[in-house]
């Protein structure tokens, strides 16, 4: 236990002198410009040093057009939220999904299947 909390010693490599970002010699280093990013409860700023230029904006994406997909199970009104695996069909719930395989794929499930009864 004792070996894994001994904090390590500075390595021989710039001396103390480099822990504290000090080059050879004493001198410190000069500050390099930084962009800065703030946030807070009045909200968030972006700083940037004098002589860098500010990226310019992202264009907005244009919104999608029409109406969101719907289920393509007759009848259901339920927006589009899955694609089935087999058929690629849009769908909203796993009982549209059963429904829409044994319309599909005309699978051996009767009307009374208890795929459908849930």
């Amino acid at each position: 236990i004792e070996r894994l909390t001994k904090t390590a010693a500075p390595s021989g490599r710039g001396g103390r002198g480099a822990a504290r970002g000090e080059r050879r010699g004493g001198r410190t280093a000069a500050p390099a410009p930084m962009v800065r990013y703030s946030s807070g409860a009045q909200g968030s700023t972006l700083s940037f040093p004098p002589g860098v230029p500010t990226p310019a904006p992202l264009p907005q994406r244009p919104s999608p057009s029409g109406p969101p997909p719907r289920c393509s199970v007759p009848g259901c009104p339920h927006p589009r939220r899955y694609a089935c695996s087999r058929t690629g069909q849009a769908l909203c719930s796993l009982q549209c999904y059963r429904i829409n395989l044994q319309m599909r794929l005309g699978g051996p499930e009767g009307p009374g299947s208890p795929l459908l009864a849930t």
